[in-house]
């Protein structure tokens, strides 16, 4: 019976295809001799195989399909010198698939191995050992895929990627192909990522599915409001002392007394080691917050590195370059790269869910505007500003927003705000530069079509909060100087004449924005001659490159694996298109 529900499974559909052929009619009833397989017959058999199956069913097969047109295809995993021994090590790779996050029953692992008996027991006829042939192949071509180019489809699993991807074509199939002939081993190993941050999430996966064996009751959540302070008692406090051993932020040395209820510096300092690596905030208490990530399964810890395993598979269409800029929109801060060597690193305030996400894609910065004006969008003087005007009528006065009608400045006052709607919105409100200006006194323009940018503020306490997902869907950075300055040309620094140049340029985006000079060059320049030391606008020769991507795992710059709040819920679209 498991044998034929298996077979079932496996050949339905497309045996139901195949035997719809009145030119295959023959191969359903010729079985091999004693295991003596016809290559010719064989191959007649897949060739009718790869015709009949319809492009929709799968991409691996549209691209075989493909391949098929121009190049015959030629049995690669059945035929009279190695049987199926090839079928072995593939069924091999596939077991091996958890170890990146992935079910090896993706690849049809369970029914190839039973299939691959069948046909070892002569039991298949050439028409079921073509689709035994084909699907292994198409197995084969999936598992590479994947590991090459992730088996999630951004575009489709995630609202709000827009990031384009790499992904499988005709001569990725036929270099695949290929290999099977020569040295499959070799090949199924060489398509498996060796990236320095991808080996380092499989190895903190190995560590958690460890833990997973690990005994420890629950901690309970305190009384709502209630927190545990630093040199105060708490039953729950041996709770939290055994979960933290568990994962090595206290050891059997550091511990002292297990069963101790007091909360002290010992136990603060490997609570915080914890929080670090979850992305909790620093405290000297503990509230419910800490409490639900130390309560957090380890399967569903396991199940987040997975998830950005699969992001780290994924490959964008466009090179990064030498020097480029990313935001993790996930933990939220910016880093900057120069030949992969960090070169600056802020936090940063994202869009708030669910409304105002920040959109990932990749673009390049090639322009920063110095004292700019704000252009209140559409949604937000619907939303906010009409009804802040119709309660206070010096809002607009206040906050230096200037409304205009048609290109026509117009007088606040004589605008009936509470009847400003989705519908009836015709008001432009211009927010003049300066201190005041929601944009600060930096803004980085890259191209999208989602009108967003990177740009400084001057509302700079967000920073300082542990949850920055606070704007409407722009960037805003808390270093603006620094990155403008990392944004500017290279130089020599053997260079004297460049780097004076460098110095200058520097200063002028300071003196332009309010800020003094600072550097002998610039003062000299600034006596010699105020007026050139004023600009408005910088046009980058050189674009910088930059991408807002979104990892709630990832190793940092001091080589540990970290984990953050999955702010847009997007790893939950992505867990469950891996699990299906």
């Amino acid at each position: 019976m498991r044998l034929l529900f298996g077979k079932i499974c496996f050949i339905g559909l497309l045996f139901v295809v195949l035997s719809c052929k009145g030119t295959n009619k023959s191969f359903e009833t010729i079985a091999p001799d004693s295991n003596k397989i016809d290559s010719v017959l064989l191959d007649s058999a897949v060739h009718v195989l790869i015709e009949s199956l319809p492009d929709s069913a799968g991409i691996d097969i549209y691209l075989l399909k493909k391949l098929h047109e121009t190049v015959p295809y030629r049995v690669l995993w059945v035929n009279a010198r190695s049987g199926i021994a090839k079928t072995d090590t593939l069924l091999r790779s596939f077991s091996n698939a958890q170890s990146h996050g992935l079910s090896p029953e993706i690849f049809s692992t369970d029914t190839l191995a039973l299939l691959k008996e069948m046909l070892r027991n002569s039991e298949l006829s050439y028409s079921e050992i073509a689709q035994f042939e084909v699907n292994a192949t198409l197995s084969f071509l999936k598992y590479c895929r994947a590991m090459q180019f992730g088996i999630v489809e951004p575009d489709v699993v995630l609202p709000g990627n827009y990031i384009p991807r790499k992904s499988a074509d005709s001569l990725f199939v036929a270099n695949c192909l290929l290999n099977v002939r020569s040295n499959l081993s070799a090949f199924l190993k060489s398509v498996q990522p060796v990236d320095s941050n991808y080996l380092a999430l499989q190895q903190t996966r190995s560590l958690y599915l460890q833990y997973q064996d690990s005994l420890i009751d629950s901690i309970p959540l305190l009384p709502d409001k209630k927190t545990v302070k630093l040199h105060t008692h708490d039953s729950i406090i041996p709770l939290v002392i055994r979960r933290l051993l568990i994962t090595g932020e206290l050891t059997r040395e550091t511990a002292g007394d297990i069963n101790r209820t007091l909360f002290d510096e010992k136990l603060l300092k490997a609570l915080d080691k914890f929080r670090y690596k979850t992305g909790l905030y620093l405290d000297k208490e503990i509230g419910n917050n800490t409490i639900r990530a130390l309560n957090m399964s380890f399967a569903d810890y396991v199940n987040r590195v997975d998830v950005n395993l699969e992001r780290l598979r994924w490959k964008t269409a466009k090179s990064l370059g030498r020097k480029h800029i990313r935001v993790n929109v996930a933990d939220m801060t910016l880093r900057a790269f120069r030949n992969d060597t960090l070169a600056l690193k802020m936090n940063v305030v994202v869009g708030k869910a669910p409304l105002n996400k920040t959109p990932l894609l990749q673009s390049s910065v090639y322009e920063i505007v110095l004292n700019p004006t704000w252009t209140v969008p559409n949604s937000i003087v619907v939303k906010e500003i009409s009804v802040l005007q119709a309660r206070d009528t010096s809002y607009l006065r206040r906050h230096k927003m200037r409304v205009y009608y048609k290109g026509v400045e117009q007088k606040p006052d004589t605008i009936k705000w509470n009847r400003i709607s989705k519908n009836y919105q015709p008001y432009v409100i211009v927010q003049d530069s300066g201190n005041i200006n929601a944009l600060g006194r930096i803004k980085f323009n890259f191209g999208n079509r989602f009108s967003v940018y990177l740009h400084d503020t001057n509302a700079r306490s967000a920073f300082s909060r542990h949850n920055r997902a606070l704007s409407h869907g722009c960037v805003r950075v808390s270093k603006p100087y620094e990155l403008a300055f990392f944004c500017l040309p290279e130089y020599d620094l053997k260079d004297k004449k460049r780097v004076e140049q460098r110095e200058v340029f520097e200063d002028k985006i300071r003196y332009s924005t309010g800020l003094k000079v600072k550097t002998i060059s610039g003062k000299k320049a600034l006596e010699e001659d105020s007026a050139i030391m004023r600009i408005s606008k910088i046009q980058l020769r050189q674009l910088i490159p930059i991408i807002i991507e979104y990892h709630t795992c990832f190793r940092n710059e001091k080589n540990e694996v970290i984990f953050r709040d999955d702010i847009y819920g997007m790893d939950k679209s992505i867990l469950a298109y891996l699990r299906k």
